[in-house]
């Protein structure tokens, strides 16, 4: 997992400051149309599924748990290109679409976070896990209280946009900090985990 963290802060970052710029943006819509919901939502949900796919494979790392990743960030671009080509969309429909990725994300943030928890060499945990419940909370609002949710969507996904991009800057300061004390090839040494070989 190490391999997955080390100099990635600037990616974890610029995926932080990205959900900042979609969750004001959705917080200041006012009366949006369809339209500016689906372009705005799905750009979003786009550039997080892409984001989690650069900070991944910008390390290469092979370890059994990246499937994880893998599938959060295919998840979301699947999601951003279905929202955009499925005919005469209406605001169920998008809930739906944004329903499902945020559960989805939801919960494979929290399966990286107990990966992480386990993992003494990686910091901030319970940011992963906070991030993940955010979308839980999100997607099973939208999927299960769409009457609420048409009233609030853009304030929503713009709410979760923003935590999630506070999580994600405060997560990648927090491993620049990290790996500039220690030696992130001795701490991957120390590590005695099936999961995390050394």
């Amino acid at each position: 997992m190490i391999e997955y963290f080390d100099k990635n802060w600037w990616l974890w970052s610029l995926r932080g400051v990205i959900a900042l710029l979609f969750g004001v943006a959705a917080l200041n819509l006012a009366n949006p149309t369809i339209t500016a919901m689906v372009l705005l939502f799905s750009g979003f949900m786009f550039a997080d599924g892409i984001f989690a796919l650069l900070t991944l494979f910008a390390r290469r790392t092979e370890e059994r748990w990246s499937w994880t990743v893998v599938f959060e960030g295919i998840t979301g671009i699947v999601a951003a290109i279905a929202a955009c080509i499925i005919p005469n969309m209406s605001v169920l429909i998008l809930l739906a679409v944004i329903g499902v990725w945020a559960i989805t994300s939801g919960i494979l943030k929290m399966s990286v976070a107990v990966r992480c928890s386990k993992a003494s060499c990686v910091p901030g945990s319970f940011l992963f896990g906070l991030a993940g419940l955010g979308a839980i909370i999100l997607g099973f609002t939208a999927t299960f209280f769409p009457a609420f949710s048409y009233v609030s969507i853009s304030w929503m996904v713009g709410a979760y946009a923003v935590l999630l991009g506070i999580v994600m800057l405060m997560e990648g300061l927090r491993l620049k900090r990290f790996y500039r004390v220690f030696d992130v090839k001795k701490v991957h040494l120390q590590i005695q985990h099936p999961y995390y070989p050394a």
